[in-house]
């Protein structure tokens, strides 16, 4: 992953789990980041999902479907798709749990008329995926990785809403980046300054044993070969160096 690649971070919500069972979406968020930082872009609607939200949808992001109508002037998903997708462009697609929220953009998407994400091939990082390969098996919701990732930094939240939480993600996955990039080990060599050539580096074992010291070095140097001697029981390869 590139310092300039484009993400869009993003989160939804909706009136339920499952497209197909007739749940709709209410609500879009995303952060955009070039790199690890946020570049302060962000795209946030609500929809009319045109139909009720279930007690048990509405006890999570507390958001009925006169909320939605009210917040978003009664905008439909269909009114909204064509900015949503000139927004995300090419983008990698950011989330968490992100098949959840990639199947119901594809799904709202499909059924305006217009291609889907999938088809559009925007890449796609799924953090929840990303938590378990670098952190083992266990339970990663948003809320736990934004306690544990984030610390003191945390973002508070009451209910769940499609902006805060795309906030929210951005921050873990900024911190995870950097981890990730902090922690990629490449076994080919990295040379710093000019490249050696082989003729250089080929030089025979013990043909080094004389070195150009000033006294005063020369005495520091015999001073620490002592105390390497005491504490390793008598044994000090440096002090077979002679000094002219």
């Amino acid at each position: 992953m590139s310092d300039q690649e484009l993400f869009s971070v993003l989160d939804t919500e909706s009136t339920g789990f499952k497209f197909h069972e007739g749940h709709r979406l209410i609500e879009i968020g995303i952060v955009e980041m070039k790199g690890s930082i946020p570049t302060g872009r962000t795209f946030h609607v609500y929809v009319d999902p045109q139909r009720d939200v279930p007690e048990d949808a509405y006890a999570i992001h507390k958001l009925s479907r006169d909320d939605c109508i009210q917040l978003g002037g009664g905008k439909l998903f269909s009114d909204i798709a064509l900015d949503m997708l000139e927004f995300i462009g090419t983008s990698t697609i950011v989330a968490h749990n992100a098949s959840h929220d990639v199947n119901f953009l594809d799904a709202e998407l499909k059924n305006a008329g217009l291609k889907t994400l999938t088809k559009l091939g925007n890449p796609v990082i799924d953090t929840l995926t990303l938590a378990r390969a670098k952190y083992g098996p266990g339970r990663y919701s948003l809320d736990n990785l934004n306690a544990r990732l984030l610390g003191d930094a945390k973002i508070k939240r009451e209910a769940h809403g499609a902006l805060l939480d795309a906030t929210i993600l951005a921050e873990i996955f900024k911190v995870m980046r950097i981890s990730q990039t902090g922690m990629t080990f490449d076994t080919r060599a990295r040379l710093a300054g000019p490249t050696l050539s082989p003729e250089r580096l080929s030089i025979p074992a013990g043909s080094l044993k004389v070195a150009t010291l000033r006294e005063d070095d020369q005495e520091r140097h015999q001073k620490l070969c002592e105390r390497i001697k005491k504490s390793s029981g008598g044994s000090c390869l440096a002090s077979g160096l002679e000094f002219r």
